[in-house]
């Protein structure tokens, strides 16, 4: 078992047990992005909900804006130490928007790894994730 002790696995439909270091500090992470803040009565700083940051209106400025406080929201966790976050709008043909996110991490145990999101305003999905650097 590894430094983080074991978690469920949010990506597997029978939440199998999770001991992998990375892919727990990652699903923690994803976890952060996609919960809405308030979501926890004992953590109501807990969480930023994305889907609802995303729309067809996003500045440069917005932009910069949501990279820092997603930096801010990763690195409320104990086992990030720092949240390098990157951010860019993605237009879709139908008029709808997207943001991706480049997400580099360097956890409190373990080396660094980068993974990216894209985030609608429907859904927040991993594209890649897990890569050490």
């Amino acid at each position: 078992m590894g430094a983080y002790g074991e978690s469920v696995d949010i990506f597997n439909r029978n939440f199998k047990p999770l001991s992998d270091d990375q892919q727990i500090v990652l699903q923690a992470a994803y976890m952060r992005v996609s919960t809405a803040p308030g979501t926890y009565w004992d953590d109501p700083d807990y969480g930023i909900l994305l889907t609802e940051l995303v729309n067809a209106d996003l500045s440069e400025d917005d932009l910069l804006s949501l990279e820092s406080r997603v930096k801010a929201q990763l690195e409320l966790d104990e086992r990030i130490d720092t949240a390098i976050v990157a951010a860019v709008i993605e237009e879709t043909t139908g008029g709808s928007v997207s943001v991706r996110m480049t997400i580099r991490l360097v956890p409190s145990e373990g080396e660094a790894f980068t993974f990216t999101l894209r985030a609608s305003d429907a859904t927040v999905e991993l594209l890649t994730g897990g890569e050490t650097a």
